[in-house]
């Protein structure tokens, strides 16, 4: 991800997916504050909504497994996976299309 101010490499995918540096960094090559863009904010939980649709066979796979009825744990394993396709693929959807916007002083509040 670019910062707007020095357009250099702001921060790499992976340091950037950790903890709230989404949302809030500072530019590794120029030292700007950065803040998250209204699309970050977007897409961040438009991804969430989405993984939300892994709970469907997750909660199907819960109730066969507390009436033990056979194939319950495929149902919650596939309820994850659903969960962690759409949580990564939308970090990697909005690490590349999405951006940082440059941090103002009044802004440091959070």
């Amino acid at each position: 991800m670019n910062c707007p101010g020095c357009h250099g490499r702001a921060i790499g995918f992976w340091r950037w997916s950790v903890g709230l540096n989404a949302f809030r960094y500072t530019c590794e090559s120029c030292g700007a504050g950065l803040k998250a863009s209204p699309a970050l904010w977007v897409g961040f939980v438009v991804t969430i909504l989405a993984s939300f649709l892994g709970l469907i066979p997750f909660s199907a796979g819960i109730e066969r497994l507390v009436t033990s009825e056979n194939g319950a744990w495929a149902w919650i394993m596939t309820g994850l996976g659903i969960m962690l396709f759409f949580v990564f693929t939308g970090g990697i959807v909005i690490y590349w299309l999405c951006g940082y916007r440059l941090r103002r002083e009044k802004d440091d509040a959070f």
